[in-house]
């Protein structure tokens, strides 16, 4: 049976991302980013991406209004934070799952999209493929190097490898079988949902973007608003501005706060924090408030490259 694909472009270029969709023979991309935009990769914002998708005879669908990891709704919320659990109860979430449980029983070769290259980052893994997995329908997830991963595999990454106490063993499934066993059939995905959609907005653990019509540039570039040294100042209410104005989100996350402060007054901190939790804008706010150059090490070769990349766009020097 064709499982239900997930994909992140994460670092990868359009023409990298386009190729790994064509190595697993993908028909369909559903976007389900809350906001269908990137400042920092134009290509991937959603005008742009549909018509890059078109010319190689892949169709984009929007169904970020119905699976996006973060609506509008504000009853998906607890204290502030999304809650997947009361996510996965509204109805615009059972019609999103409906959607693709119909393209499973067509047997259709769809990919869910969003912005984290590292499925166990992503609310595609949290969310929606736990979802898919509690209905019976298999989930095969392109990770950040194109391996092909099970929903299982995916959540052992979070255990540093290890299945916890209730976890099925994989065997060996961490580059998980999942054969095209099967040519793409013909298109027969209704999309009730395709034609004219309003901007939406929702944010990357670092990287969506949703602006107005009348502000979206011609693909291409992506708006960034240089931050001379000294601009603001170096108070916790600039770093929130700029949590907001930059990079989107509304509040804080659990410790971000406290460490953005202990930098702020020049204190040697040590934080410890688990995967997704927004370590990196520890470092990228206090970067865009302090003059001069940040040094930021890190064992992962593919967070320094992502994180590189996102910082020049922000005009900041980083190398």
């Amino acid at each position: 049976m064709i499982p239900i694909y997930t994909i992140g472009y994460g670092p990868r270029t359009i023409g990298e991302f386009i190729a790994a969709l064509r190595a697993h023979d993908i028909a369909y991309l559903l976007d389900v980013r809350s906001k269908p935009y990137s400042r920092y990769k134009p290509d991937f914002s959603k005008e742009a991406l549909a018509a890059h998708l078109e010319a190689t005879g892949i169709r984009y669908v929007f169904m970020g209004d119905t699976l996006g990891g973060q609506p509008d709704d504000p009853a998906c919320y607890t204290d502030g934070r999304v809650d997947y659990d009361k996510i996965r109860q509204t109805p615009a979430f059972q019609a999103g799952l409906e959607r693709v449980q119909k393209a499973y029983n067509q047997q259709l070769r769809v990919a869910l999209m969003c912005a984290e290259g590292k499925p166990e980052e992503c609310h595609r893994t949290h969310l929606i493929g736990q979802a898919l997995t509690a209905a019976a329908i298999p989930v095969a997830h392109i990770d950040e190097t194109g391996r092909l991963l099970s929903q299982t595999a995916v959540l052992a990454r979070l255990n540093g490898g290890q299945l916890g106490l209730f976890d099925e063993e994989t065997h060996g499934e961490e580059t998980a079988v999942f054969p095209p066993d099967m040519p793409p059939p013909p298109p027969n995905f209704e999309d009730d949902y395709q034609s004219d959609y309003p901007l939406y907005d929702e944010p990357p653990p670092d990287d969506e973007y949703a602006p107005s019509g009348e502000m979206m540039p011609p693909p291409g570039f992506a708006p960034v608003k240089a931050i001379a040294a000294n601009d603001l100042p170096l108070t916790l209410d600039a770093a929130a501005a700029l949590l907001r104005d930059v990079f989107g989100y509304d509040g804080f996350r659990s410790l971000q706060a406290d460490i953005i402060q202990n930098v702020l007054n020049r204190r040697d901190t040590l934080a410890i924090m688990p995967t997704g939790s927004g370590k990196s804008l520890c470092y990228q706010i206090p970067a865009l408030l302090f003059p001069g150059l940040t040094v930021v090490v890190s064992p992962l070769i593919s967070l320094m490259e992502d994180q590189v990349m996102q910082l020049r766009e922000a005009q900041v020097t980083a190398v």
